[in-house]
């Protein structure tokens, strides 16, 4: 304040009252805007009304009255899609939380409380995935190269508008991607299961594939480089998979895969092998495989062979795939050559018998 009384804060850019005035027009309530003085602060207004409209926002005994639940399990939902724990007076639920809230009601009586809060953990893990990938690829490929080349914030904004907009589309793509991957999940896991008596464990055989040397080499990319090499890994370690596989996650710069058959491991560990090695930008990988029961848990797999697998790709060496003894046993392919690699000691599983696999040189 001046000793007048006045003001002395600076007026907002010609830039800022531009962007207020846009949001105003998209249909932004005015009181949501008042206060804010950066051009991330009005973007962030703009995004939640996108995404959760200007409905009036509700607090947690409220929304859990309205839905039947306690506050505990609405609170136990909330935490479970990813979302932090709301205080008892903050207003958080809105409209748009209602469809989620009525789903999960209706499924709750097929399949109980505990079950479904669980998917729903897995379910927020998943979707929490996506949104930070699309918000990397708005970063990296639209917002750094504007602000490169000295974009305003209205500018930027307006861009990040149209980016939040194309999400009206994912509705129907995520229904058309659910369908299509319930089939092929559907399919590979009775596949698994076989003639076992329940459906908590599974016959398959588990991967690891691990880029050799690796923190020396993170440490020579940068941001950029560094993102583009994992991702080039992961679709690398994708386009490998052979039969009715599946690459469960990447670990840093390891990917874990599981495929239903020994023969397929194999194949899908060769594949990854041969395409590293032609990747400049990647390092060499390594790869061990185990073959026998897992348990199959919230889409992930867990058990001995995991363990075994996870301890097989650390004695393999460079563009080596190293496999256990239960592997050799269960392929059934004479174009698969194993060559012993003499027993190795592993903390929790005694000692090992390994072996390296290749593929057998065909005749000329």
């Amino acid at each position: 304040m001046s000793d007048d009384g006045t003001s002395t804060c600076p007026a907002p850019s010609a830039d800022l009252a531009e962007i207020r005035r846009f949001l105003i027009e998209a249909g932004v309530a005015p009181e949501r805007v008042e206060g804010l003085d950066t051009g991330p602060s009005l973007r962030d207004a703009l995004l939640e009304y996108r995404l959760l409209g200007n409905e009036p926002r509700r607090t947690l005994a409220e929304t859990a009255e309205r839905f039947g639940l306690t506050t505990d399990e609405l609170r136990d939902i909330w935490v479970g899609i990813g979302m932090p724990a709301p205080a008892d007076d903050e207003l958080v639920f809105s409209a748009t939380d209602d469809d989620v809230l009525r789903s999960f009601v209706a499924a709750r009586r097929l399949f109980g409380t505990e079950n479904l809060v669980r998917f729903t953990r897995v379910f927020g893990n998943a979707v929490t995935r996506i949104t930070e990938a699309a918000f990397s690829l708005f970063t990296m490929s639209i917002e750094d190269p504007l602000v490169e080349k000295g974009a305003s914030d209205l500018d930027i904004t307006l861009a990040a508008d149209d980016a939040v907009r194309t999400m009206d589309v994912l509705p129907d793509l995520f229904v058309g991607l659910l369908k299509r991957n319930a089939l092929h999940a559907i399919r590979r896991l009775n596949a698994a299961h076989g003639n076992l008596p329940t459906h908590d464990q599974l016959l398959i055989t588990v991967g690891f594939a691990d880029l050799v040397g690796s923190t020396l080499w993170t440490t020579r990319q940068g941001p950029a480089e560094l993102a583009q090499a994992i991702g080039r890994f992961e679709e690398i370690a994708q386009a490998s998979l052979c039969g009715p596989g599946r690459l469960v996650k990447m670990i840093g710069d390891e990917a874990m895969f599981v495929t239903v058959s020994a023969t397929d491991g194999c194949r899908t560990a060769l594949a990854i092998v041969d395409a590293v090695a032609a990747e400049e930008t990647l390092p060499d990988v390594r790869v061990g495989l185990a073959t026998g029961l897992t348990v199959a848990l919230d889409g992930d797999y867990y058990g001995v062979e995991v363990n075994r697998a996870a301890r097989l790709v650390t004695s393999a060496g460079p563009s080596q795939v190293v496999v256990s003894a239960a592997v050799v046993d269960a392929v059934a392919d004479d174009q698969l050559a194993f060559t012993p690699l003499g027993p190795a000691t592993f903390e929790g599983l005694g000692t090992e018998h390994r072996f390296a696999v290749s593929r057998r040189a065909r005749p000329a």
